[in-house]
């Protein structure tokens, strides 16, 4: 009820956009993904930024840099290996900037991309779109992160009630952001696969100068 009242003003129109046949049959797998069956699924997926901005105003420890990391990461890779190494947060805070950093990955679906129609998502983009951005790990700056949830917020309140609707995932908006505001977000590439191991091995390897460190807070 609270994710319903508070965090999303829209839950309904998902629930309309996901109950209608032509949504789900625009490909074969999505009427018996998680996405179609579970109602809060794409929901949960969006109030990510929404939760990372709270983070930011709130600021308990006056942090400058925020990094979101989904729980399902520890399927595919082991966190503690790469958060526990003593030069995680030395080099990623310079590698982000003052910007959104997304992980992007080649992606070539001709009909969908993660349930949202391709040529609406190019649509929006401004071109044809070539990759798709991570929602398992984004980093950011504070300052940069206001501005983001803001036209987030425009983009998916305009997506949903597009003249039927357009509904995927965080990571469709993601992508139509990355192309729209290209100097307010950083990208870096990962394999085809999507998996986001390959950014924290890459980030392992740069010769980044070192800053002063500070105890890295988690919130749960």
């Amino acid at each position: 009820e609270e994710i319903k009242t508070t965090y999303f003003p829209w839950y309904n129109k998902v629930q309309e956009i996901r109950n209608k046949s032509e949504w789900k049959n625009q490909a074969g797998w999505l009427p018996e993904s998680s996405q179609s069956l579970l109602p809060f699924y794409s929901i949960l997926s969006f109030i990510k930024v929404f939760l990372c901005n709270d983070a930011r105003l709130f600021n308990y420890f006056n942090t400058s840099h925020f990094a979101w990391i989904d729980a399902g990461i520890n399927r595919t890779m082991n966190p503690l290996y790469y958060l526990g190494n003593p030069e995680f947060e030395s080099k990623l805070i310079p590698y982000i900037d003052k910007k959104v950093l997304f992980l992007q990955f080649p992606y070539d679906g001709q009909v969908e991309v993660h349930g949202f129609q391709k040529a609406a998502l190019n649509r929006y983009a401004g071109c044809v779109t070539e990759y798709v951005c991570r929602g398992g790990f984004f980093a950011f700056h504070r300052d940069a992160m206001g501005e983001f949830c803001d036209v987030f917020y425009q983009t998916l309140q305009q997506t949903l009630h597009d003249g039927s609707g357009y509904l995927g995932t965080e990571e469709s908006i993601f992508t139509i952001l990355s192309y729209q505001h290209k100097d307010k977000i950083k990208l870096h590439p990962i394999e085809a696969n999507g998996l986001i191991y390959k950014f924290f091995d890459d980030l392992q390897k740069n010769d980044l100068p070192k800053i002063k460190e500070h105890p890295l807070a988690f919130y749960f």
